[in-house]
């Protein structure tokens, strides 16, 4: 899953624990929440955006 977010363009940092199901993704502001999703999906995970805030510095 990490190498699947890490490939789209705009991603800047990820950081998955699959013990608590969960990833935390750094993006630009362009990255939709539907080509994360997509990402995961591709990767063989299900998942959603469950929070999205801006990012430090923005």
């Amino acid at each position: 899953m990490k190498r699947s977010l890490s490939g789209v363009e705009g991603v800047k940092e990820v950081d998955v624990s699959l013990k608590e199901k969960k990833a935390w993704v750094t993006v630009d502001e362009s990255v939709t929440e539907e080509v994360l999703e997509k990402a995961v999906e591709e990767s063989g995970f299900k998942g959603k955006v469950i929070q999205r805030e801006p990012a430090a510095g923005s």
